[in-house]
């Protein structure tokens, strides 16, 4: 296969991880909590805009909006970079604030009452709630970068004993094959 990402050597196996030439969409085949609002031209996850969320709302600043949004959901602020390629954040640092090839991506949410069905009503829920979206984030951006992987397993004489795909980051790819092989 022409899209070997890495070979690593493990308790006498062999494993190969492949870029994931077609993968499973984060926003389209997995069940997500969060929604993604966005007015981008050519990147809208989960086809949703800014304009629900103030639903018929007068805002005239973000702080307004702010205010609004801080009743009904447990929100991040999410930042694009689109420069040779694409890439989200919830972080504020470079290359997110780069003033000519950045900016405001959208807005990912989850209702507050949503939220306390998945994980009660607690002094801990935001911060759950906070921690997942960022995760589902996380996800998409692996999925924008194409850093979805597959591994296959061979044994000493060339077998494939197992292989995976749709795994979401390099790291994750490779501790699932070791995974496997330690529990051979």
């Amino acid at each position: 296969m022409s899209n070997l990402a890495e070979t690593k050597e493990y308790k006498g196996y062999t494993i190969n991880i492949y870029y994931d030439e077609e993968p499973l969409n984060p926003r389209k085949d997995f069940d997500n909590l969060g929604v993604i609002f966005s007015n981008h031209r050519n990147y809208n996850p989960d086809g949703r805009f800014f304009e629900e969320l103030i639903q018929g709302q007068h805002t005239y600043n973000f702080k307004t909006l702010e205010n609004y949004l801080n009743k009904i959901y447990y929100w991040l602020k999410v930042r694009g970079y689109e420069h040779s390629g694409f890439t989200i954040s919830t972080s504020n640092g470079y290359p997110y604030n780069d003033p000519w090839d950045s900016g405001l991506f959208g807005i990912i949410a989850i209702e507050k009452e949503k939220a306390y069905k998945e994980w009660g009503k607690s002094n801990k829920t935001k911060k759950l709630a906070l921690n997942y979206l960022k995760g589902e984030i996380e996800t998409l951006d692996m999925y924008y970068r194409g850093e979805v992987f597959g591994y296959s397993i061979t044994d000493k004489l060339g077998n494939e004993i197992d292989s995976l795909w749709g795994i979401f980051g390099l790291e994750y790819a490779i501790q699932e094959a070791t995974d496997f092989i330690d529990n051979l």
